[in-house]
């Protein structure tokens, strides 16, 4: 016998793609593989789709969501730029050293 699903709800649904992109940015494992690794460019798309909920359902969220949505994509979008920073870097150094 298996649980239920969890009642349809729109903070469950913004926390489902948040942990999607958090687990892209290497931030939590992965939930499938339990692999933690950086993809920017999927990290990149799970922060658009919240984005898209946010333009979509402007006007339409409650206070708490709105917050929740507003909060969780300033957190997402803060760490993306910190890891597309951190890769550049990286990237930087890696050019510098074959360059010597």
């Amino acid at each position: 016998m298996t649980d239920a699903p969890p009642p349809v709800d729109f903070r469950l649904l913004m926390a489902s793609f948040s942990h999607q992109a958090l687990a892209a940015l290497g931030k939590v494992p992965h939930p499938v593989s339990g692999e933690v690794r950086v993809d920017l460019p999927w990290a990149r798309y799970f922060i658009d789709l919240l984005g898209m909920l946010e333009t979509k359902t402007a006007g339409n969220l409650s206070n708490e969501e709105q917050s929740a949505l507003d909060s969780t994509l300033s957190m997402l979008r803060l760490n993306f730029v910190d890891m597309q920073r951190g890769a550049t870097s990286s990237e930087d150094g890696a050019e510098g050293e074959a360059a010597d």
